[in-house]
């Protein structure tokens, strides 16, 4: 179990200042879509994987930081960013409350017990209930000792804390792992060259995919899925300022290729974009989504599972669908269609209940 946190709740996840130069646009960014609100709910947060929407999302804190009514105001941004090696696996949570009491969490479904829980995560978890507040204790002294003058309140929760000051809390006999044994990653996003920046960023997530360097800390080879990028604290300390970036073989997703001819008919943008969004990687996800609620993988399962998909889309690929001016009602048909067939053809495979 590798190790991240948020105060004052404390998250133990299992599975970085910013600098701007400059002050004026000659022209304008286009805005995109508004942010979105925080959530309330206690699970771990979507990550990103569009450049776009992270850079939407740093300029928007920062015109509210500033005080300035238009992005024209911003020039030249340039966002430090600290990587860690982004596991491949099932994902869980302990959440660790004020008062000490602990729920358990995977990735989309709150309150695991030993009855309610598709992976296990609670047999192996609540005998650990004394060495996870322990680990608590760890962070809580040590940000104190960071930030003297810094009261903890709930004013607090919800704000994730950079890594590296934190890098060396784990327990490792009994099975948490800081995410920085597999080191960390450091770059910088200049605004005013996306692409460029993208390709640096696209270097270090190469060379995770063809070795992952934490499971390298176990005497174990093989691929990597990618690389979580934060942009430097305070920007890091909300989720929607970080990035993640997987290789070919992870990736759920390929609709920053897709090329719209003034030619194209709305129904041949809906089918081109529905093939590059709906992969079998995402479809795979779909698939697992349904044996972590505890939905049964039968006929019956069929219309959970085709929403999640069309969900999933529409929630990640929401900018690519608004650039390229996808129409909705086409796409979800695209993706119904693509959803289905392939969801019936993995019901004939002998292990898919």
């Amino acid at each position: 179990m590798d190790v991240t946190t948020s105060m004052q709740d404390m998250t133990l996840e299992s599975k970085g200042d910013m600098q701007v130069t400059g002050s004026q646009l000659d022209e304008p960014q286009r805005e995109l879509s508004a942010t979105p609100e925080k959530s309330s709910s206690t699970l771990f947060p979507k990550i990103t994987g569009k450049v776009d929407e992270f850079v939407h999302s740093v300029n928007y804190q920062l015109r509210m930081d500033l005080g300035l009514e238009s992005y024209k105001n911003l020039r030249h941004v340039v966002v430090k960013l600290i990587g860690t090696v982004k596991l491949h696996g099932a994902h869980a949570d302990i959440l660790i409350h004020a008062d000490d009491t602990i729920q358990l969490q995977s990735r989309n479904m709150v309150g695991l017990s030993n009855e309610k829980d598709a992976y296990g995560i609670a047999k192996a978890l609540l005998p650990l209930k004394a060495e996870a507040l322990d680990l608590k204790a760890k962070y809580r002294q040590r940000y104190l000792e960071l930030n003297p003058k810094v009261e903890i309140n709930e004013d607090i929760n919800n704000a994730f804390l950079p890594d590296e000051p934190y890098a060396d809390i784990q327990n490792e006999d009994a099975g948490f792992y800081n995410i920085s044994r597999g080191g960390f990653y450091h770059e910088e996003f200049d605004f005013n060259t996306p692409e460029a920046s993208r390709e640096r960023l696209q270097v270090h997530t190469v060379a995770v995919e063809k070795e992952c360097p934490f499971a390298k800390t176990f005497g174990i080879s093989g691929a990597g899925e990618g690389i979580v990028w934060k942009a430097e604290h305070p920007l890091g300390n909300d989720a929607r300022r970080w990035l993640k970036t997987k290789g070919a073989s992870h990736s759920v997703t390929t609709t920053e290729k897709v090329k719209v001819a003034p030619s194209d008919s709305d129904l041949e943008k809906a089918q081109n974009f529905a093939e590059a969004a709906v992969t079998n990687n995402r479809l795979e996800q779909g698939w697992g989504y349904l044996e972590e609620m505890g939905i049964k993988r039968d006929m019956k399962g069929l219309a959970q599972f085709m929403k999640w998909i069309s969900n999933d889309v529409e929630v990640e690929e929401r900018l690519e669908i608004q650039k390229l001016e996808i129409k909705l009602k086409l796409l979800r048909a695209q993706m119904a269609s693509t959803s289905k067939a392939w969801y019936l053809e993995r019901l004939k495979q002998p292990t898919s209940l």
